[in-house]
Order: structure tokens, then C-alpha cells, then sequence
């Protein structure tokens, strides 16, 4: 991820994480320590390696003009988390990104 950011010229500000599994939680420690200005946001309702902010369903912040809503979804883990995404440019519901 690092690597195709830094490619991009894109600056990384935040990692939001699903669940707790491996194969999406399994760098965050790493990120954290070599990246602290990176934040790794995840769910407050299971234990994840690396994260920073724990967040619950209805949880509501933001990431410059993107406005980022938590959903609790128990399917894949009991503590997995959606992350429903709107920006300020457009109306809610218009162009909406959903992480999960």
C-alpha cells in the first residue's frame, strides 16, 4: 500500500480497517511505528492489531472533505465494521463509496 501511495504521490492519512483478520489487519502495527501520522482507525468491537481510534456503528468522522460513517456488520467477524464514505463536493447519497 505504501508503495503504490507513494508511486500515486498520494499522502496517506488514515487506514480504516474492517476486522481483525490478518490479511487486513497484519501491517497496521508496522504502519503505526514507522508511520505515526498515519491514523489506523478500527473496531471498538474486537481486538485489532495497530489501531489507534476504536469506532462503533453510528460513529461519524472526517477525513478533509470526506464525511466517514461506521456500521457495525457482525458477518465476517462479530466486531466487523463498514465504513459508509460522502464527500462535502457532493449531496448525501450522491457518489457514496461504502469500505467492506
Amino acid at each position: 500500500v505504501l508503495a503504490a501511495a507513494k508511486k500515486a504521490g498520494v499522502h496517506l492519512k488514515m487506514c480504516l480497517c474492517t476486522h481483525k483478520h490478518l490479511d487486513h489487519s497484519g501491517g497496521n502495527e508496522e504502519l503505526a511505528q514507522r508511520h505515526p501520522e498515519i491514523q489506523v482507525v478500527g473496531s471498538g468491537y474486537e481486538r485489532t492489531p495497530g489501531v489507534q481510534k476504536m469506532v462503533r456503528d453510528g460513529d461519524v468522522f472526517s477525513l478533509g472533505s470526506l464525511r466517514i460513517r461506521v456500521l457495525h456488520a457482525p458477518c465476517h467477524t462479530g466486531g466487523h465494521v463498514l465504513y459508509f464514505v460522502t464527500s462535502s463536493k457532493h449531496p448525501e447519497g450522491k457518489a457514496p463509496i461504502l469500505f467492506t
